[in-house]
């Protein structure tokens, strides 16, 4: 692509063979008709080295709100739907052209029908959970307009309105849609399961990288905040969201910086946290010049 931007505006890098990676393999979603909405995906690669680049869209509709990217981060985007009917598929993918070369990532967005379609077949709170589970877009948008009050369910049950409006503008809508559906009791809570059995890594020169199992119990939104206390444990992201499940179950992986450990017995630790939930995770390595088994 146009030389690979003129090498990356001059800058001729070129840091070897390493494939850059996104956070999945494609993005499909759905976009009420006449919204805009905002998502993100992650772009990394396996073996942590550094990397710069330029992405850019195929469809003017979905818009990439900071080009330039500068190692592992979160990419986000724009869908413009305001101009587009219903029933349309704004289709396309996003380009990157960077120091490892260029990749793409499609992208799907689904445009469905304003709200009165809807609510023509949502006529009670299972009916609303059963649309957030499958088109969690278009309940979004639902659950944010100023008509969500007028909804047979929410009319008829006056503790559902009272929990909405208290709920409402406060933080994350995917949050206080999470907790408007848990509230109702339309949904259960999502609960982890993490293996929290100490690791020990033996000495070693190659690189190591691990990772760990997160199963939830159920569909929803959940937001886990990744965390460590040690130098030497390199993440790929602070944080997780329903977007890095395959199914039910994430697979985070984490590597040991060889460069940061110093000669013996190396502890640290990994914490993953939600709203309900902790999880922590013993780390030991075992650098060369040590003794210890």
């Amino acid at each position: 692509m146009r030389e690979r931007i003129n090498r990356l505006a001059k800058g001729f890098v070129d840091y070897g063979k390493a494939t850059i990676r996104f956070s999945q393999n494609a993005i499909e979603e759905s976009i009420a008709a006449g919204q805009k909405e905002r998502g993100a995906f992650r772009i990394f690669n396996e073996e942590g080295a550094s990397m710069k680049g330029l992405i850019y869209s195929t469809d003017c509709r979905v818009r990439v709100l900071d080009p330039q990217f500068h190692n592992a981060g979160d990419i986000r985007y724009e869908i413009d739907a305001q101009m587009t009917e219903p029933g349309t598929d704004i289709c396309g993918c996003f380009q990157v052209v960077s120091s490892f070369g260029e990749f793409e990532l499609p992208y799907v967005f689904a445009v469905t029908g304003a709200l009165h379609t809807a609510k023509q077949v949502v006529n009670s709170l299972d009916a609303f959970a059963e649309l957030a589970k499958k088109e969690d877009g278009l309940a979004l948008t639902m659950f944010d307009s100023p008509d969500f009050v007028k909804f047979p369910f929410m009319r008829e049950n006056p503790g559902c309105r009272v929990l909405y409006e208290g709920l409402n503008g406060r933080g994350s809508k995917r949050v206080a849609l999470e907790e408007f559906l848990t509230g109702t009791g339309a949904k259960e809570h999502i609960l982890l399961n993490v293996d929290t059995r100490a690791r020990v890594y033996g000495n070693t020169e190659q690189p190591i990288v691990d990772q760990v199992e997160i199963y939830r119990s159920t569909w929803g939104h959940v937001r886990i905040e990744v965390s460590t206390d040690a130098d030497f444990v390199h993440l790929e992201r602070n944080y997780l969201t329903p977007d890095d499940f395959d199914g039910d179950v994430c697979r985070m992986k984490f590597a040991i910086d060889q460069r940061k450990l110093h000669s013996g017995r190396n502890f640290g630790r990994l914490v993953l946290k939600t709203v309900y939930q902790e999880f922590v995770i013993d780390l030991e390595v075992c650098a060369r010049g040590t003794n210890d088994p």
